[in-house]
């Protein structure tokens, strides 16, 4: 469903290429609720940023992506799991050469 998400939400914001207006969010939820009653744009924009947040994307592209500032996304999509932790720890343990 992530996938599902991530793909409709992209589709949405590239059809007008600009902030969706509250009318055409409107709408857009409408058929949304059709496929997934418990979903509206937020949700898959959520679901977008915090993906590629989650997947290495630096936080200046998903911004430009999502027509937000920087601050604004750190303030609502980035949110660490359990899995991002786990990958830092690697990360840096590759990064210094620990064992």
């Amino acid at each position: 469903m992530r996938n599902l998400c991530v793909i409709f939400y992209r589709c949405c914001t590239c059809i007008v290429n600009s902030p969706l207006k509250n009318s055409e969010t409107n709408i857009i939820n409408h058929h949304i609720k059709k496929v997934l009653p418990d979903t509206s744009i937020h949700v898959l924009r959520h679901t977008y940023a915090t993906t590629l947040l989650a997947r290495g994307v630096d936080i200046k592209t998903v911004a430009a992506l999502l027509g937000d500032t920087v601050e604004t996304v750190i303030k609502k999509y980035v949110h660490y799991s359990e899995e991002m932790r786990r990958n830092a720890a690697q990360n840096i343990q590759n990064i210094f050469d620990l064992e």
